[in-house]
């Protein structure tokens, strides 16, 4: 998956996150992993990808598209 904006569905709430395409510490097995997402308007970062489902994306520059 590539860098940037998208619309995700976590833990049955649709919101924008960013992804960020870095290896991390996947808190949940203790092994290393590739991409985490960043939902806005608040302080939390997702490691496990399996939790978030994408909806679209990725959205353009400002990622105003709506779900």
């Amino acid at each position: 998956m590539q860098n940037g904006y998208y619309w995700i569905k976590f833990r049955g709430i649709v919101q924008k996150a960013r992804y960020s395409d870095v290896p991390t510490t996947d808190f949940a097995t203790g092994g290393t992993t590739r991409g985490v997402w960043h939902l806005m308007g608040e302080d939390i970062e997702i490691c496990s990808t399996s939790e978030a489902v994408v909806l679209s994306g990725a959205l353009s520059a400002g990622g105003q598209e709506q779900a």
